[in-house]
């Protein structure tokens, strides 16, 4: 009887220590992992779950102007003011929507590549009922002076309906464009077709109208005070807006 309960102790004692071993080979294991983990997240990878593999990641940055906006990615809310960026994305296509209560949103579709950026650094936001100001005697005198100087350079008007970029081709439309030129920022393109005012990005996305104009005679038109404001020509009276 003794010799078995010497023997049973002397097994409880030896699976004891066998336990204890296992449990630490398992911390050892684990913390091995999380410390590659955690390198692999540092350097900028992530586990995609659907292809079980490991891939570098990449990442979304947003720039606008009015700055307090609603970022929506993939029709998530991710944040409530500009600058923004959005980290650790896999790769893959991404939809990028910017938000303002009484402003046109801002759209994009764009695809996420392994270790890069995808910037949208010059996102501006119109009001969607552009404000009608008064134009003064000095706005009036200095119109025409204003107009010539105005940016239009590369823009060109083509085949009537189209408009390109130094050569390029950019965008067009089903009725002619009578005036093309550039927004203050120099990253957006104002033009003239039918009777409307319009802006748009220079890739030809988030084309939305300004103005409704009284003829659709050719137009002129200038943007000042830092592009929060629009004077242009239209049926021989000058008009300022607020667009911003």
């Amino acid at each position: 009887m003794l010799v078995l309960i010497y023997m049973i102790n002397k097994i409880k004692k030896t699976s004891k220590k066998i336990f204890v071993k296992i449990i630490s080979l398992l911390l050892m294991l684990f913390v091995i992992l999380l410390a590659i983990y955690l390198v692999l997240v540092a350097n900028g990878y992530k586990i995609n779950y659907q292809t079980r593999s490991i891939q570098k990641t990449g990442m979304i940055y947003v720039k606008s102007d009015p700055t307090n906006v609603d970022i929506f990615i993939n029709n998530r809310l991710v944040a409530n003011q500009s600058p923004y960026r959005m980290l650790e994305l896999l790769p893959g296509r991404y939809d990028v929507l910017i938000e303002k209560l009484d402003y046109y949103s801002w759209t994009k579709s764009v695809n996420v590549n392994e270790g890069m950026a995808s910037a949208f650094e010059n996102v501006e936001l119109f009001l969607r009922l552009p404000e009608q100001l008064v134009v003064s005697d000095q706005e009036k005198s200095d119109f025409p002076n204003l107009v010539n100087n105005w940016q239009t350079k590369g823009l060109e008007i083509k085949n009537d309906n189209e408009i390109w970029f130094n050569d390029v081709y950019i965008t067009r439309f089903s009725s002619d464009v009578k005036k093309v030129g550039w927004y203050s920022d120099l990253k957006h393109i104002i033009f003239q077709t039918n009777m409307g005012l319009y802006i748009m990005d220079p890739d030809g996305s988030n084309n939305i109208q300004l103005a409704t104009l009284n003829s659709d005679q050719a137009c002129s038109f200038v943007v000042i005070n830092n592009g929060k404001e629009i004077l242009y020509s239209d049926d021989g009276n000058i008009y300022k807006i607020k667009v911003q």
